[in-house]
């Protein structure tokens, strides 16, 4: 079973820090999981890392995941004084709901960097505090994340699926109020069109040709024909 690798980074992470915080009869078992989730998927964690393989012949093969001992601290170690620090991204599409949208909340304001009072106070009155925050997560995204744009694309179809649903007329005020709170350069994004549309120029069965704005335009995967009738029609 194929699965997406930053969904498996986001629950590896997840399940690595039950694991230090667990008690020790729990502990065994998270790893085991770990492990599992990690040969599965191919994302590392800090119980497997990718190693070389090598035929006779010289030719080199796709690394293949192996479990490694790590050492885990005793009762006698010294508890962490601190938590990891959680990648944003990860944090941020872990906030996101079934429906594609986010909720005004302090995680989502520890992602933006900001106080709640920062993220609340900039929000246009006549515009829902959910479509606030979904746009803020959007903004965010196409602010500060576009080198990653490979691993939030479909999440981000998603939130502008849940978005264009809920038939706000102010879309552009939410976005633009949403660039000056965080500090954001975006040139283009989805909602910068008047009717915050996404139309596919065109359509095969692998690839996605969507209008992004003026002369904008990316080319995308396509998703399952489920998902191309949900977003799309």
């Amino acid at each position: 079973m194929a699965i997406h690798k930053l969904g498996a980074q986001t629950l590896i992470c997840s399940m690595e820090m039950e694991e230090r915080e667990g008690d020790r009869g729990k502990e065994g078992g998270v790893k085991e999981k770990v492990v599992e989730l990690s040969v599965q998927s191919g994302v590392s964690s800090a119980f497997t890392a990718f190693i070389a393989v090598h035929k006779g012949d010289g030719e080199a093969l796709q690394g293949q995941l192996l479990r490694r001992q790590v050492p885990t601290p005793n009762f006698d170690s010294p508890a962490p004084t601190s938590k990891p620090v959680r990648d944003l991204l990860l944090q941020l599409i872990s906030l996101q709901k079934a429906s594609g949208s986010w909720v005004l909340e302090a995680a989502l304001s520890e992602v933006l960097a900001k106080t709640e009072e920062e993220v609340s106070k900039p929000k246009p009155a006549q515009v829902d505090q959910e479509v606030w925050a979904t746009v803020l997560a959007l903004v965010w995204l196409y602010g500060f994340k576009m080198e990653a744009q490979e691993d939030w694309q479909f999440v981000a179809m998603k939130a502008v699926s849940w978005i264009q649903a809920q038939k706000v007329a102010s879309v552009s005020e939410c976005v633009q109020a949403g660039k000056t709170l965080l500090g954001c350069q975006v040139q283009k994004t989805p909602w910068d069109s008047e009717r915050f549309t996404l139309p596919v120029l065109s359509l095969s069965p692998t690839r996605l040709l969507l209008y992004l704005g003026s002369k904008t335009c990316v080319t995308l995967p396509a998703p399952s024909p489920l998902l191309q009738a949900n977003w799309w029609s």
